[in-house]
């Protein structure tokens, strides 16, 4: 939700409200009004106020914020023509104010988060039209992605939370479905996504605010700074703005030819708040597209997509497969590929058939997998599941398929994956 400063008069930049015809395209309004109200219901501003259009479609309230802090909800009301129906839409929003709040220091404009910026309350669990990633097509209309992954950092670079799929919620329109656990402060998503099953990957990165009602301002962090002298190493604590970080921070207690080295942050990662219940451990990653819906490779190829990266702490992986025959009697195989990062294996089986070759030692077989798929009896689709435990050190998974029934009319096989720890 946004956030803004007490005692402060919002502009066109910020409140603001946009509409769009059924087309999608920006549309004015015959009367657009707005009225602010705590989370209880008290009316804060004057009601029904009359909006101020910015240009084709947009509008925003010259709200003059009150002064006190805490979760408000701003009521915007519109009409599309003379007479017509009213519409309403209804939005939260929270109001800083410094004096609210024990600080113990200088009070500087650094600690708040700017006005008019993608700023949310610790605690929120975000969703659709929360820290968003739209994708266009080279001629602006909205395109969906064959995969959409994102992660969030703190204002030192280090990650808050899991590399983690996006969710859908709408044609060339995502989300990051993120519970807010971390302190005040400036943080940065970003999105990693790939186009078509063979494109590279792409990112874009936003920044962002978070505000806890508790304490609105960026706590400061520990950073120890080690200095090197001809009497040994010497560290000693300083504290120092985590978004300020100095490479020479201390002088050497017995020498002059001392040289110092940069300041390594001691920052801990935040851990995203879970529940306090049995299941506070578990949790699941959204469907993703492993491979696209399309005919399997001619001539009995194996497909080549993109490897999907198994998230921390993901240690069971489900594949939903939907394959419809090219033939009668086409069917589809498959191979379970995992990957270290250095290199790509497929999946083994032991047979437990074994020959003794002596009293003290036996012969037993390993084989490469290969998983065939169900044979259809008619052209209908065929929809099945394969379950996958994650070994020890694999960070990358593909489950790669070819028609092995009929070569020469392959059949259509479309994968998607969920994840699960």
């Amino acid at each position: 939700m946004p956030a803004y400063l007490a005692n402060t008069r919002l502009s066109a930049d910020e409140l603001r409200l946009f509409l769009t015809n059924r087309d999608g395209y920006p549309q004015d309004a015959y009367n657009v009004r707005w009225t602010v109200h705590t989370v209880a219901g008290e009316q804060v501003s004057g009601r029904d106020l009359k909006a101020i259009r910015f240009k084709v479609g947009e509008y925003y309230a010259p709200w003059s914020v009150v002064d006190r802090s805490g979760n408000y909800v701003i009521t915007w009301k519109w009409q599309e023509g003379s007479g017509s129906e009213v519409l309403t839409k209804s939005e939260n929003l929270f109001v800083v104010n410094p004096a609210d709040y024990g600080y113990g220091g200088p009070l500087t404009q650094d600690g708040i988060p700017e006005r008019g910026k993608y700023t949310y309350l610790a605690g929120s669990l975000l969703g659709p039209g929360d820290l968003p990633l739209y994708l266009k097509d080279e001629n602006g209309f909205p395109v969906d992605a064959y995969g959409v992954f994102w992660t969030v950092y703190n204002a030192i670079g280090a990650p808050v939370s899991y590399r983690t799929g996006a969710i859908r919620a709408a044609v060339g329109e995502y989300y990051a479905p993120w519970y807010v656990g971390v302190a005040s402060g400036e943080y940065l998503i970003t999105w990693e996504y790939m186009e078509q099953v063979d494109s590279p990957l792409e990112s874009k990165s936003m920044r962002f605010a978070v505000v806890d009602a508790s304490a609105p301002f960026a706590p400061l962090a520990p950073i120890p700074c080690c200095c090197l002298s001809d009497c040994g190493d010497v560290c000693s604590p300083v504290i120092l703005a985590p978004s300020v970080p100095t490479a020479s921070c201390c002088a050497s207690p017995c020498s002059t030819t001392s040289s110092s080295v940069p300041c390594t942050s001691t920052v801990t990662t935040i851990i995203p708040v879970v529940s306090s219940t049995s299941e506070c451990c578990s949790f699941e990653i959204p469907r993703v597209i492993h491979l696209a819906t399309g005919s399997l490779p001619s001539g009995g190829a194996y497909t080549n997509q993109a490897v999907y990266a198994i998230p921390e702490r993901i240690r069971c992986i489900t594949f939903y497969i939907t394959y419809t025959r090219g033939a009668p009697g086409g069917y589809p195989q498959f191979k379970l590929l995992w990957g270290n990062g250095v290199e790509e294996t497929q999946e083994t089986m032991i047979d437990m058939n074994f020959e003794v070759l002596s009293p003290s030692s036996i012969d037993q077989d390993m084989y490469l997998q290969n998983l065939s798929g169900p044979v259809p009896d008619t052209d209908s689709p065929v929809n099945s599941i394969l379950r996958a435990g994650v070994p020890g050190g694999a960070t990358t998974v593909r489950l790669v398929a070819r028609e092995e029934g009929v070569p020469g009319s392959p059949g259509i096989v479309g994968i998607t994956l969920t994840a699960a720890s």
